[in-house]
């Protein structure tokens, strides 16, 4: 799934690139001062202030594995890299200059070259892994497995940090551990009144996110526009849906500044079966994934695949997004199934041909 929202620094809404702190810059857009870059020749999501060459963007892993005397198939591993943000946590893409004197008069001079005072960034972390499954062939007939990792060095936004820029509000960075897995199992089963022929594999996975130390903001009353912003926040850590952020004066839960919120914890589980018809031509599927933490929304699906020729494959699929609940306002939440995705039902239809 991808989540439905316009590019954070042009869009004609609520871009940062347009007026706001870039209002003094001498490029005009939709008749505003606006900035046309970031610094260090820096691109969102695209490139961070390092070369493309093997020096200065390179990744180094190791990894053992090994098979315990039980039974038990097992690896150890370490892996070094450039943060790339694509396992779903919410963390800082952008990193704005430090709210000093100094770098107040910094920006100044980049906003009149339209140049917003921030970079996009993608720092080195450190990750350590762990996996291993086992099958029980005596007792439960089921394949148990297990992943984990470790990362140090996240970049993630946190509102007890001001930068230069607050006005909208773009808090500062900070470096955070997170703690991230999963279990699951697999069970091939007879289960006689679906499929007297074969038997049905069943498979579960319970995922989890952990951030580690995640602090408190304590209420604030100073004048300052971004310490204005932490009177009743509760974490300090922050996601980037929802920067930058305006000063609101009345805030109610759904108005409020910063509804990106990260909690301490973060899981969802999925529950998934599957069986094979006609000698392996009808593939049909049916599961569930439901995170439980944010509003308890759950995403039912099912999917057929229908294997017409060897080279021709035929797959339809419908996706349902619920919220038992009631909760039909999206939440502000990468991991939320309802949350900006909410609304977004669908029903696929797949051709495949292999030549």
């Amino acid at each position: 799934m991808g989540l439905r929202f316009l590019d954070p620094l042009t869009n004609p809404v609520d871009g940062a690139f347009i007026g706001g702190i870039c209002a003094a810059s001498p490029f005009q857009r939709q008749g505003v001062g606006s900035c046309r870059e970031l610094m260090r020749g820096t691109t969102l999501f695209k490139q961070g202030d390092y070369d493309r060459n093997p020096l200065d963007n390179n990744q180094v892993g190791v990894r053992y594995h090994g098979i315990t005397p039980q039974g038990i198939e097992f690896t150890l591993n370490y892996f070094y890299q450039r943060w790339s943000g694509d396992d779903g946590t919410n963390y800082a893409p952008i990193r704005g200059l430090e709210d000093t004197l100094a770098n107040r008069n910094r920006a100044l001079n980049l906003i009149n070259q339209g140049i917003f005072p921030a970079e996009f960034i993608a720092p080195y972390v450190h990750t350590a892994g762990l996996s291993a499954n086992y099958s029980d062939e005596t007792f439960t007939q089921t394949v148990y497995r297990m992943e984990m990792i470790y990362d140090m060095g996240i970049p993630m936004f946190d509102i007890a940090k001001q930068t230069v820029i607050d006005d909208p509000v773009l808090p500062g960075v900070t470096k955070k551990e997170m703690w991230k897995g999963m279990i699951a199992f697999d069970r091939p089963t007879w289960i006689r009144a679906v499929n007297k022929k074969t038997t049905v594999f069943l498979t579960g996975q319970f995922f989890w996110h952990h951030v580690v130390e995640n602090p408190d903001c304590e209420p604030q009353t100073t004048a300052r526009a971004g310490s204005a912003f932490k009177r009743g926040q509760g974490s300090c850590l922050i996601g980037g849906l929802d920067l930058p952020s305006t000063v609101r004066t009345g805030l109610t839960p759904e108005t409020e500044a910063y509804r990106d919120k990260i909690r301490d914890w973060e899981s969802i589980f999925t529950l998934a079966a599957f069986t094979f018809y006609r000698g392996g031509s009808i593939i049909p599927l049916a599961g569930i994934a439901v995170d439980w933490v944010n509003q308890w929304n759950m995403l039912p699906f099912w999917m057929v695949d229908y294997v017409i020729r060897d080279d021709f494959v035929v797959n339809l699929s419908q996706r349902y997004i619920v919220t038992p609940r009631g909760h039909s306002t999206p939440i502000f939440s990468t991991w939320g199934i309802g949350s900006l995705n909410s609304g977004r039902s669908e029903t696929n239809i797949r051709l495949t041909y292999q030549f």
